[in-house]
């Protein structure tokens, strides 16, 4: 009977919710004894690699087939959103922003983008070329106090955060003003400062009240359904609570600016789990401001005054980072705001006090 070794080598890692596996065969024998050393190989994320530090022997048997446990510790190489390009500059004109803030994207991979201190939405073509834009300083229908978070449905109504007059406004993909919900108060349905909205599959939409410090949820007629939320450190508890973002499940994920962290909810608003803490490390925050589910539901977070962003799994264990303080390419100028993905799996940021919308890679 011909032997040969089969060698199964696990890259089992705690820093990606991913296992790596790879089945090694030694044929014919080998010499009475042989040292092995498995090679580097892809794993969890695409750009990262695992590689086994530590070799083992093996020795022939009688035994067909041998699988060895084996000791190691790997080297994980990981990486995560090189430069791509970037659009827009400071001022009042076509393309131009003043504290850019929510990126959303429609059907048609179209960049919208809320144009802060200039009370406008901004609409662009997926290269960046400016299209067209709507909007303007006041309280009436359509008119803006001030502009925050954005998020587009499939059918292409568009959410847009009025964060100066405490409401949502509610658009089409022309900018033609459909409607309205929300105004001034502590009640229920009523704002103090919103900043953040998303949406499930079902329609239900999900504000951040950020003065609050609640959640609301409303159905898909924008009627108030429930919230969730209180002023404080503890679980459940926010402190200016900034961008949200839903993902596939109906999961809910919060951007707790002050408390630097990203808590997790189920789609009624029961806590979950939460992760960060102040600080400049891996994970850490300085605050919490813009979250996304992107690609492989990963979540991106942009650490605002690091000036970074950082990607988690989804019941966030570290990933990767990228972005530093400056005003260069890949760079954020205090400090990132709103974050995005693209259908295909691109980042766009929006660098708040650099007047631009930075793109990244997957």
């Amino acid at each position: 009977m011909k032997k040969f070794y089969v060698i199964a080598v696990v890259f089992s890692m705690a820093l990606l919710p991913l296992a790596c596996s790879k089945t090694y065969s030694l044929s014919p024998l080998p010499p009475a004894q042989a040292t092995f050393t498995p090679t580097p190989m892809p794993c969890g994320y695409p750009g990262n690699t695992c590689t086994p530090t530590t070799t083992f022997t093996t020795a022939p048997s009688s035994t067909p087939t041998v699988t060895p446990t084996i000791a190691y510790s790997p080297t994980i190489s990981l990486t995560c959103g090189p430069y791509e390009n970037q659009f827009g500059s400071y001022g009042t004109g076509n393309g131009q922003f003043h504290f850019p803030c929510g990126i959303a994207f429609d059907s048609s991979n179209n960049v919208y983008v809320t144009d802060g201190s200039n009370s406008r939405v901004q609409k662009f073509d997926h290269s960046g070329n400016y299209l067209a834009q709507w909007g303007s300083y006041g309280t009436g229908n359509g008119q803006f106090g001030a502009v925050a978070g954005i998020a587009i449905n499939p059918a292409g109504e568009i959410f847009v955060v009025d964060d100066g007059s405490d409401r949502v406004e509610i658009f089409n993909t022309s900018g033609t003003y459909l409607g309205q919900f929300g105004s001034q108060g502590t009640g229920n349905g009523e704002f103090e400062g919103p900043w953040g909205v998303s949406l499930d599959s079902s329609g239900n939409v999900f504000v951040a009240d950020c003065i609050n410090n609640n959640v609301q949820k409303f159905n898909s007629s924008y009627t108030y359904v429930t919230q969730w939320g209180t002023t404080g450190s503890g679980n459940s508890q926010f402190s200016y609570p900034r961008f949200i973002a839903v993902d596939s499940s109906g999961d809910v994920y919060v951007a707790d600016e002050e408390n630097a962290r990203i808590q997790k909810f189920d789609n009624s608003g029961n806590y979950l789990t939460q992760w960060g803490s102040s600080g400049t490390g891996n994970g850490q925050f300085s605050q919490t401001f813009g979250v996304c589910v992107g690609t492989a539901n990963r979540i991106l977070v942009t650490d605002y005054s690091n000036e970074r962003v950082e990607e988690f799994d989804n019941v966030g264990n570290y990933i990767c980072q990228f972005g530093s303080s400056g005003n260069g390419n890949g760079q954020f100028s205090y400090g990132p705001q709103g974050v995005e993905v693209d259908s295909l799996g691109n980042v766009f940021v929006a660098d708040n006090n650099g007047e631009r919308i930075e793109v990244f890679e997957p």
